[in-house]
C-alpha cells in the first residue's frame, strides 16, 4: 500500500522531504547509469514532480517533460524546474499560493517531496462530469460557429 506514497516521496521512510528536484536528479543519473525505458524514468519524473507541474505557470514544463525521449532532456527539464522554484524554497521569495488552488490545500509546499492523497471517487466523479460538460458547451459552441459561418457565406 506505499508505492504510490513512495513514487512520489522516496524519503518517506527516512522521515524527510527533500525537494522534488534533489530526488528527480538523483533518480534520473541513476536512469543513466542503469538504463530502462524512457517511458518508465518519465512516469516516475510526474509523480515526484506532480505537485509543482500542476501549477499553471509550469504547464510549459510539464509539456515539456511529456515529449522528453531521451533521460538528458528530462535532466534539463528538472532543472529548469529547480530554477525557477529554488527562490522560494530558500526563501528568496515568498510563497503565496491562489487560496483557490490545489497547492494552497497541500500540507507543506508543493516543490517538496510529499505524499499524494488521492481525490475520494464523489469528487473524481464530479470533476470528469464537469470536465465532460465543459467539452459539450465547447463543442456545441464551434458548431453553432460553423452555421453561422455557412449562414454568412449563403447570403452572400
Amino acid at each position: 500500500m506505499s508505492a504510490e506514497g513512495n513514487l512520489h516521496n522516496p524519503a518517506l521512510y527516512a522521515g524527510t522531504h527533500p525537494p522534488v528536484w534533489q530526488v528527480s536528479l538523483e533518480y534520473l543519473h541513476l536512469a543513466l547509469e542503469h538504463p530502462c525505458p524512457t517511458s518508465y524514468s518519465r512516469g516516475h519524473v510526474f509523480k515526484l514532480l506532480h505537485h509543482c507541474l500542476s501549477m499553471p505557470e509550469n504547464f510549459d514544463l510539464r509539456y515539456r517533460l511529456s515529449k522528453t525521449s531521451r533521460v538528458e532532456d528530462m535532466i534539463g527539464v528538472v532543472e529548469a524546474l529547480r530554477d525557477r522554484m529554488s527562490p522560494y524554497h530558500t526563501g528568496e521569495k515568498a510563497w503565496e499560493p491562489d487560496p483557490a488552488s490545489e497547492q494552497a490545500r497541500l500540507p507543506m509546499p508543493p516543490w517538496l517531496c510529499q505524499p499524494y492523497v488521492r481525490i475520494p471517487p464523489e469528487e473524481h466523479l464530479k470533476k470528469v462530469q464537469e470536465s465532460q460538460q465543459r467539452a459539450l458547451q465547447i463543442q456545441k459552441q464551434k458548431e453553432k460557429q460553423k452555421q453561422q459561418q455557412e449562414e454568412e457565406e449563403d447570403a452572400y
